[in-house]
Formats: structure tokens, C-alpha cells, sequence
């Protein structure tokens, strides 16, 4: 589970983050991404850091991933929100992969969203 971690090891019951320190190293996973029953993403570490220019890769891994028809990323500056980038997708089975790339050096909380529902939040340095 990405959005708790248990006290006790020996209630783990998938593959997920196998300490304190990884779990809070996570994205931040918000609850529109068990409705549409995401399993898995990656990059897994919530604080990136990125150059402007070059594409990135992720991917959302679920269950039931036909219940996607449209991905969209917004990027927050501070108090300033940018429109949402509608994304081209490839699926490949219940796995969905995109490549995005920032124009603009700066700190942003980037938000994944589908159906404008926030999946999954990270936070990114990005420099020139």
C-alpha cells in the first residue's frame, strides 16, 4: 500500500516500501488513485530533480487500466497554477506510460490527474 504504512512488518501484504524512511520518501498518492485502482508508479521517490529540456519517463501501473481514457499533468509554481497539458499515453496491458518534459527552470508540485481527479502528487526541482 502506498498511502499507509503499517506498525507491525508482518501486516505487509504487497510490495510497497519496506521502511518508515522509503514511505515517506513516496509521492504523494490521493484517494482518486484507489478509485481508479493504481497499484504502482514509478518514479517511486515523491522529491525529484530534473533538467529543463529532457523528457522523463513514468508510469502508473493499475488494476483495470481501461478505465483511463485521458491523463492530464498540472504543474503549481508557488501561488501561480499552470493550465493542465493533456498527456499522450501508451498502454501496455494494465501499465500506462507518458514522457513530459519542463520548459522552465523552477520548483513545482506536478499533479497527474485523470477525469480532473489528482492521482498522484510530486514535488520537482527542475534546473537548466
Amino acid at each position: 500500500n502506498l498511502q499507509h504504512f503499517p506498525e507491525n512488518k508482518s501486516w505487509i501484504l504487497q510490495e510497497g516500501p519496506r521502511n518508515l524512511k522509503e514511505f515517506y520518501s513516496l509521492p504523494i498518492i490521493e484517494n482518486a488513485a484507489y478509485a481508479y485502482q493504481l497499484v504502482n508508479i514509478n518514479p517511486l521517490k515523491g522529491s525529484l530533480k530534473y533538467k529543463t529540456e529532457k523528457k522523463y519517463n513514468f508510469t502508473l501501473l493499475f488494476n483495470g487500466a481501461s478505465n483511463i481514457q485521458n491523463l492530464s499533468i498540472q504543474l503549481v509554481q508557488g501561488k501561480k497554477s499552470y493550465p493542465s497539458d493533456r498527456l499522450n499515453f501508451q498502454r501496455n496491458g494494465n501499465s500506462i506510460s507518458f514522457e513530459y518534459g519542463f520548459k522552465k527552470a523552477a520548483d513545482y508540485t506536478l499533479s497527474i490527474m485523470t477525469n480532473d481527479e489528482i492521482l498522484v502528487r510530486y514535488i520537482v526541482e527542475v534546473s537548466e
